[in-house]
């Protein structure tokens, strides 16, 4: 796959992944972005939580899978049995998902370090341990640099590229996923769409819900 043609023509590359499936390169997409985390919090010196950053990353990998069934049982009932055997094509096309977790999870980590440099050496600090979430914030807060006008632009410009455009490009993913499985016309294949954000979300929410630890 074309990975970071998924950018500029994602259309083109959901349909050569549902063509061309890979089930390793689509697990190491889905499984890449939680590593990341993990390395960058190791990295900067910051406590880490294993415990939570591997229910995440378990969580990532039952929504995949969660999608991908959700996807094949409705284009199943669309294309019958022409759809058979598409699993794993539907599981690689949805993996390019994570090509856009991973453009979040960098600008993220490049923001913390542009905008509040002293961030790793607050949270690696033994008296972090004893902080609230929201006093910590407040910590990073009143340490940071003040960068003025400068500083609002790359914050907006970080938040376009690192939250609002993946969020779109995501959706937009799934959306090419379902049109290339079902075929089932534009209002099918929307209504197909809509169950699936719908499912994926209320999985999302009981997965938070549990408690884990």
């Amino acid at each position: 796959m074309r990975l970071f043609s998924v950018f500029t023509r994602p259309s083109a590359v959901v349909k050569e992944a549902m063509e061309k499936p890979n089930l390793g390169i689509a697990a190491a997409l889905i499984l890449l972005p939680g590593i990341i985390g993990i390395v960058a919090v190791l990295a900067l010196g910051m406590p880490a939580d294993f415990m939570a950053v591997g229910m995440k990353i378990l969580g990532d990998v039952i929504a995949w899978v969660l999608a991908a069934a959700v996807i094949y049982i409705l284009a199943f009932v669309f294309r019958g049995v022409s759809v058979k055997g598409k699993f794993t094509a539907i599981l690689t096309a949805l993996s390019l998902i994570g090509v856009m977790r991973i453009l979040a999870a960098v600008v993220a980590i490049i923001l913390l370090l542009f905008l509040a440099p002293q961030t790793p050496s607050i949270l690696g600090s033994p008296a972090a341990s004893g902080l609230s979430a929201s006093e910590l914030t407040t910590k990073v807060v009143e340490t940071a640099p003040d960068y003025g006008f400068a500083g609002l632009i790359v914050i907006a410009m970080g938040l376009l590229l690192g939250t609002l455009f993946p969020i779109i490009m995501i959706y937009y993913i799934f959306y090419r996923a379902v049109s290339e499985a079902a075929q089932a016309g534009l209002l099918k294949n929307i209504m197909v769409w809509l169950i699936l954000v719908a499912v994926l979300l209320a999985f999302q929410g009981i997965w938070a819900a549990i408690p884990w630890f």
